[in-house]
């Protein structure tokens, strides 16, 4: 199909379907703008899709058409169709339809501007004249145009009667028609239109700031009702399909909210799915885990008030997390709870931000790799023990005024940005081993009972200005660039002389 155009161009030159193509398994790439804010919309805006849009967002209601078992796209660009875009395999019996080759329901899709009587004729016309109208049982007419007007409603009943004579059952999709079927429909209108279509068009959808899970009511806790529901939620999210994955996002976090005893379960579930390995060719999978990080990410921020009241009504408490292995993409836990969170030998993509989160428990960054634009824990709160070993920053490091309770280990990092510890507090010991730090490494104003440095290679600018000590702390085999750029310095502790060693490179 193209914009404004009478007739598809998606067509086959022989009988047999051929696979969907990739392109209409991606994501929607655009969305509409936003409704209208007192009036609740009768149609959605698909006229403002475009023709690649159109025909995802009918191959999804396709593929939930009743009884049927297969969906897929018939033919590609360029070839001759047949006058049909999809085809559906039923699974009712054959005897039920005019003939035993009558198993396929037929979908033709015409995004236009204008639509004439003649144009639903000659879509008629082509349909009879190709190979699949002896093995259909019904030929559905879906169009972006309304098919309210009076003549294109008369041609509707002469075509359908033609149809009927032939054994084939005919149905008109108009703009309302198919509104209408996707008003129930709220995981595709939000996909394609966005989430204000989706939640001033669409039925049960909560209306909240986009967690979905403030407006949520607390259900009496029922095994079996959580079961079924968490079945059916699961199934969702292991669908080959972006939008039911999405639809298993939500779900699942929905059964949360309702069941306050089920949420860690929920979270676990959650953190597997982002665990499983990463598949590049799929291209709604960036959406599916950036919507269950974001969601999940809005219920661990309590938003406490001046006396540390939690004011977030979607917050869930106590919830520890485990996405070891998990790659996440622009992921932002700033001002999340954590009880125990563990991001062992996981990647962050995009962006990394830990600003202000709490971890009550330990805290295990053990092999992470931040591959990102940034890693930030400014003020970040780790009341347990926080291991940073064997990690890779290779992003602009930011620990600033970051509180560590008891030890904050920081063994065998390689830091290939600048790294920002400015303002630090460790209230017990603060280790630094077998670290290399490529670029400028701040310690300004660090507070510490006692710090360890040892086998650390500091290649640009350190600036240890302001920093202090409970004891003097430990340092062995530090290492440093004697000669930097014009205009950068060395500051150095108070208790720290430089030297040169043995062989020649410059030493405490």
């Amino acid at each position: 199909m193209q914009e404004n155009r009478s007739d598809s161009q998606l067509r086959t030159n022989d009988s047999e379907a051929q696979e969907v193509p990739k392109w209409l398994r991606e994501p929607c790439d655009s969305a509409a703008e936003l409704p209208p804010v007192a009036t609740k919309a009768e149609t959605l805006p698909l006229h403002e899709l475009t023709w690649q849009n159109t025909e995802r967002l009918l191959l999804r209601l396709a593929e939930r058409l009743g009884k049927a078992e297969f969906a897929q796209l018939y033919g590609v660009t360029g070839q001759e169709q047949g006058g049909i875009d999809l085809y559906v395999r039923s699974t009712v019996e054959p005897q039920s339809f005019a003939t035993a080759e009558r198993r396929y329901l037929t979908l033709q899709a015409r995004r236009v501007a204008r639509l004439t009587p003649k144009s639903i004729s000659r879509a008629v016309t082509e349909f009879l004249n190709g190979p699949w109208a002896d093995r259909s049982f019904a030929f559905i007419y879906a169009t972006t145009h309304s098919l309210k007007p009076t003549q294109l409603a008369e041609e509707v009943l002469k075509q359908a009667d033609r149809l009927e004579a032939l054994g084939i059952r005919f149905i008109p999709w108009g703009s309302e028609a198919i509104s209408d079927k996707l008003r129930s429909t709220p995981d595709i209108v939000m996909e394609f239109f966005g989430f204000e279509w989706a939640s001033t068009f669409c039925l049960h959808l909560p209306k909240d700031n986009g967690t979905r899970g403030a407006s949520a009511t607390l259900q009496p806790y029922s095994e079996a009702a959580f079961l079924g529901s968490f079945q059916k939620a699961t199934d969702h999210l292991s669908s080959g399909f972006t939008h039911a994955r999405i639809t298993g996002v939500h779900e699942l976090l929905e059964i949360g909210d309702a069941h306050p005893v089920k949420r860690q379960t929920i979270v676990d579930t959650l953190c597997s799915y982002l665990r499983t390995p990463y598949d590049p060719a799929d291209a709604g999978e960036d959406r599916v885990r950036g919507i269950a990080h974001r969601l999940l990410a809005a219920r661990l921020r309590p938003e406490r008030d001046t006396e540390n009241r939690p004011r977030n009504e979607s917050f869930w408490s106590d919830i520890s997390v485990d996405l070891s292995d998990a790659l996440l993409i622009n992921a932002d836990f700033s001002f999340c709870e954590f009880d125990r969170a563990i991001f062992e030998t996981t990647t962050f993509k995009g962006d990394a931000q830990f600003f202000g989160a709490t971890f009550k428990l330990d805290a295990r960054f053990i092999g992470t790799v931040f591959d990102c634009w940034e890693a930030n824990f400014e003020r970040t709160t780790f009341r347990d023990f926080a291991w940073f070993r064997w990690t890779a920053f290779h992003a602009y490091t930011n620990f600033c005024e970051a509180t560590f309770l008891k030890n904050a280990e920081f063994s065998r990092v390689q830091f290939s940005e600048s790294a920002d510890f400015s303002a630090m507090s460790v209230q017990q010991v603060a280790w630094f081993t077998h670290n290399v730090f490529h670029k400028t490494a701040s310690f300004r104003n660090l507070q510490a009972h006692h710090a360890n440095f040892m086998i650390v290679s500091f290649r640009g600018p350190v600036d240890f200005r302001g920093a202090s000590f409970d004891a003097p702390p430990g340092c062995r085999s530090v290492y440093f660039e004697p000669n930097l750029p014009l205009g950068h310095h060395h500051y150095w502790p108070d208790s720290w002389e430089a030297s040169r060693d043995d062989t020649g490179e410059a030493a405490e």
